[in-house]
């Protein structure tokens, strides 16, 4: 793996800034829809998991106004991104950013009403602890929303493959996803967009 292709996993430096603006259109699409598969609700507070440029953090502050937003990464060039492109919610105090890995998420125990990870779950060290950390700090009803622009089909698989091994990913069979859910205490619903290859697993509490 070159150093550009691991910039998608932690951007960082020149490559990455042009990694971080560029996701920000390419996976705009995908998140506009897979927002669109949150149950009604009202968070107050929304933890971004793998915020990235902070695209997905914008859309969430025009869904739910006056919402708190925390955007965590462990890569200091997208908090960076993330805070310039939502100078206005820095500035009004409805967004502040953490550098950390989701394997150890710095707050207390039911600390948000949604979490939201988007394009992310694939470059997890541990899927199944990582779910579970981000179920541990979810709050009771709270939604834990997983959104991914590729799923593994019997059409793909190798391209997938192939795909896993040359950025360093780890995406997996939709089921063992939805297991790691349900095992952290979750009710589980997954959708999909089987023209796009996308898909959402949405699990509230």
């Amino acid at each position: 793996m070159n150093g550009l292709e691991e910039q998608y996993r932690k951007p960082e430096g020149d490559d990455g800034r042009k990694i971080l603006k560029h996701m920000n259109k390419s996976h705009r699409n995908v998140t506009e829809w897979g927002l669109n598969n949150i149950p009604d609700s009202d968070p107050k507070v929304i933890l971004d998991a793998g915020c990235g440029g902070g695209m997905c953090i914008n859309l969430l502050s025009h869904i739910y106004p006056d919402t708190q937003i925390t955007g965590l990464d462990f890569s200091s060039e997208s908090l960076k991104s993330t805070e310039m492109y939502n100078e206005n919610l820095i500035a009004s105090g409805h967004l502040h950013t953490v550098c950390s890995e989701v394997s150890n998420v710095p707050f207390a125990d039911g600390t948000f009403d949604l979490i939201t990870a988007v394009e992310t779950y694939f470059f997890w060290p541990d899927q199944e602890h990582d779910v579970a950390e981000l179920v541990r700090v979810l709050a009771p009803d709270g939604i834990l929303c997983i959104v991914s622009e590729m799923y593994i089909t019997s059409e793909n698989r190798k391209h997938i493959e192939s795909m896993n091994e040359r950025y360093n990913m780890n995406i997996v069979e939709n089921h063992i996803v939805s297991e790691y859910m349900s095992e952290a205490g979750l009710d589980v619903t997954v959708s999909t967009d089987k023209t796009m290859n996308w898909i959402t697993f949405i699990g509230q509490r």
